[in-house]
């Protein structure tokens, strides 16, 4: 995971696309980004990362096991933890155990 800090000063414009997944930034002395969100969550031996606004990627880290999830809503939530995984979409709620 790569973190970066940015010192942004006089912040002139924040803009999030609809999408929910990109955001820029500008200031007034010439500064900016571009960023994608990632949404990523851990609980014991499983990963969780929403890929995009359709597309959860589920790992187990003990035995690299792998499953993507399509949903054909928009993910709004994410949770994980005992032995649960939720994910509400803009229609339905599914629950993974």
């Amino acid at each position: 995971m790569r973190l970066m800090s940015i010192t942004l000063d006089f912040l002139l414009c924040f803009t999030a696309v609809t999408n929910g997944w990109n955001v820029c930034d500008f200031c007034a002395f010439g500064n900016g980004f571009f960023a994608d969100i990632c949404r990523r969550l851990e609980w014991k031996n499983f990963e969780v990362v929403v890929t995009s606004s359709k597309l959860i990627n589920v790992r187990n880290v003990m035995n690299d096991a792998k499953e993507k999830l399509d949903f054909r809503d928009r993910v709004i939530k994410t949770s994980i933890g005992f032995k649960y995984m939720i994910v509400a979409t803009s229609s339905q709620c599914y629950i993974y155990r």
